[in-house]
């Protein structure tokens, strides 16, 4: 008596597809409600960079008598960075408050010396 044994070739392919897709949002808002002077001004940037990934997996099974294919694909979203910088321009400010302050000091100093000039004459 023959006996025939036919034995499963099994075929295992994996198959990786990365797709990595950028996406860049940039928002920016801009406050200049501060009053302190009109030359003064505070920039808030807000940067959000968000990247997404997808990735396809494909299995494939091959037997003698049939063929198995699988494919599984899933979408991974990550937040890598919020950044958030805040500006604030005071340069201007500081300097014209430091000029009235000179400015008030040369007076004070010429009236004094007119009041000396005076009390001489």
């Amino acid at each position: 008596m023959i006996h025939t044994h036919f034995q499963c070739i099994y075929i295992y392919i994996h198959t990786h597809i990365h797709i990595h897709t950028h996406t860049y949002m940039y928002i920016r808002t801009m406050h200049t409600h501060m009053h302190i002077h009109e030359h003064t001004h505070t920039y808030t940037y807000t940067y959000i960079c968000i990247h997404t990934y997808t990735y396809t997996y494909t299995h494939t099974y091959i037997y003698t008598s049939h063929i198995h294919t699988y494919i599984h694909t899933y979408i991974y979203t990550h937040t890598t960075y919020i950044h958030i910088h805040t500006y604030t321009n005071v340069h201007s400010y500081i300097n014209i408050i430091l000029h009235k302050y000179i400015l008030q000091e040369e007076k004070k100093q010429e009236q004094l010396m007119d009041g000396n000039l005076k009390k001489k004459s």
